[in-house]
């Protein structure tokens, strides 16, 4: 199953990969738990990530961008 919702998580945990960027864990307000994968752009000022839920939610490609 597929869902792209946002799940609004509430409990997030990261630490750096030594492969380069971010893991960890997150849990949503529904008791969902998902592992994170998280990139970062510097020349673009730019995070990605996605994210897997136990239930079979999946985040894909989302984004953030740093603007001045």
């Amino acid at each position: 199953m597929l869902k792209t919702e946002n799940p609004k998580m509430s409990e997030v945990s990261i630490s750096a990969d030594p492969a380069g960027g971010y893991t960890g864990t997150g849990k949503a307000a529904d008791g969902e738990t998902f592992k994170l994968t998280i990139k970062q752009n510097a020349d673009l000022k730019r995070l990605s990530w996605t994210a897997k839920g136990d239930r079979g939610t999946v985040i894909d490609d989302a984004s953030y961008e740093f603007v001045k």
